[in-house]
């Protein structure tokens, strides 16, 4: 009768409703993985917003005012790739299964904003629970699963990221290291994904930044000091300054050049530049400085030990960071002198 088929409408209907919200708030609750991926465009963040060993050891304990302060102000950088695409994996590979899809999502990207097929990466993330710090085979577990997925989809080149509420204990760590991973809390997530919007980093003056690319060998380290002449120039630096940050660019890309293996045969450089100060960044790919360093002979670890010498001296901040697929100097002058101890 219709009064029995709408009494089994409503009670079938009241029997689901607790799942249903369960699943409902789970869904509103995700932290947003693709959201945060699809925020990836090649940028040099802190490594304790994503690797959370440097966070429990270096943020822990203080105030929220305090650990936001010095998580984006890390010296100690990971350079993300950039994200194109971001869907959760079940929509790649139906095999994988999930009940809550937005949980577990693949980023497909390239890692320098360099297009050919070998510089294509995939990052497999998941937010996983665990009610303290998530275990070593909770974390294997994950690993396991989001690497199947990756071996299925036909990624060689890819990472593991894994966000829990509350973190990972040592030996989940561990087991992230040994698969080239991430393991990240949520709090960090949430830091992360605020770092990438621009919202949460200190205010400061405009910054203009130009990019440059020229081939290695050849003199070509000309074109970059005739680039910084021509930023110069529009910004106005006094002639001392542009000579001490030309010799430097000019040694810099010379360093590269003569020890890099690059497969492209290129160097990239970046001039960011404010009322305060220009920072400049030299990247080679292929090869680590530091590697180099320990391969190479005593007239060649002379030499470069010159030329950083050399760029330390007419630089007021030098940094050589080793990145996954090669090096990157990262050289800052003040423009004003009041500024130069800040």
């Amino acid at each position: 009768t219709p009064t029995a088929v709408a009494a089994l409408t409503v009670t079938t209907a009241l029997k689901r409703a607790p799942r249903m919200m369960s699943r409902l708030y789970r869904r509103d609750a995700a932290i947003g993985l693709a959201d945060i991926l699809l925020r990836f465009d090649v940028q040099d963040v802190p490594r304790s917003l994503i690797d959370f060993r440097i966070f429990r050891e270096e943020l822990a304990g203080l105030s929220e005012t305090e650990m936001r302060e010095k998580a984006f102000s890390g010296e100690d950088i990971v350079t993300l790739p950039q994200i194109v695409h971001a869907a959760p994996i079940s929509d790649h590979f139906p095999e994988f299964g999930s009940a809550e899809p937005e949980r577990s999502v693949a980023g497909i990207g390239f890692k320098d904003q360099q297009y050919g097929e070998n510089d294509e990466i995939a990052w497999f993330a998941a937010e996983i629970d665990s009610k303290l710090e998530a275990d070593a085979s909770l974390t294997q577990e994950w690993c396991d699963r989001l690497a199947d997925a990756a071996d299925a989809l036909g990624y060689r080149n890819y990472r593991i990221w894994l966000v829990s509420p509350e973190g990972f204990s040592d030996g989940a760590l561990d087991n992230l290291a040994d698969r080239n991973g991430f393991g990240s809390s949520r709090r960090q997530a949430e830091l992360l994904r605020e770092f990438l919007s621009g919202t949460g980093a200190a205010s400061g003056p405009p910054t203009a930044v130009f990019e440059v690319v020229i081939p290695t060998g050849g003199e070509a380290e000309l074109v970059a000091a005739h680039a910084l002449e021509e930023i110069a120039r529009r910004n106005e630096f006094p002639a001392k300054t542009v000579n001490q940050i030309k010799t430097a660019v000019v040694e810099a890309c010379i360093n590269v050049s003569e020890h890099s293996l690059s497969p492209d045969g290129k160097i990239h450089l970046k001039f960011a530049v404010s009322k305060e100060r220009i920072t400049i960044t030299v990247s080679n790919r292929g090869l680590r400085l530091t590697d180099k360093t320990v391969a190479g002979t005593a007239d060649e670890q002379g030499r470069r030990g010159w030329g950083l010498g050399l760029i330390r001296n007419l630089m007021d901040e030098v940094r050589v960071v080793p990145v996954d697929d090669g090096s990157r100097i990262e050289m800052t002058k003040y423009l004003e002198p009041a500024k130069k101890n800040s």
